[in-house]
């Protein structure tokens, strides 16, 4: 008589299906909020050096 033991571990797939989603929905987080901060961060330097060229201009 032959018995084969299964030694790796059986995940459900709708538990992998979730850890996949919770990981792609970390990372495209991660990715907007890093934009959204490149976003203001550039508005906010082009709003100041107008302020500084205007300032000079309309001196």
């Amino acid at each position: 008589m032959h018995t084969k033991e299964n030694t790796s571990e059986e995940i459900d797939l709708g538990q992998l299906f979730k850890l996949i989603g919770n990981a792609i929905n970390t990372f495209c987080n991660r990715v907007y909020n890093s934009l959204k901060a490149i976003y203001h961060l550039l508005f906010y330097v082009s709003s100041s050096l107008e302020f500084i060229f205007l300032s000079f201009v309309w001196r």
